[in-house]
């Protein structure tokens, strides 16, 4: 599974599948293609949970603006 979280990074799951497939052993080979995709979606989203400039929102962007209207003249 590590050479598959590697392998996945720079190339499609389909590829990587293709690739994986003929290098490995039929016993250590994914069953099927939805493996590697899955691999890649957890990873990926694993990578989100921890705390990655992809979950700011827009709404966190603004919160500090907004609380400078009460204060600020300059602000407007």
């Amino acid at each position: 599974m590590e050479q598959i979280a590697v392998d996945v990074t720079g190339a499609s799951c389909k590829q990587t599948y293709g690739k994986v497939v003929t290098e490995m052993d039929v016993d250590d080979a994914p069953r099927d293609s939805h493996v590697v995709r899955n691999k890649k979606y957890n990873d990926t989203a694993k990578s989100h949970s921890k705390g990655s400039s992809a979950t700011v929102t827009f709404t966190d962007e603004i919160q500090p603006v907004c609380s400078l209207v009460s204060h600020d003249d300059f602000v407007q």
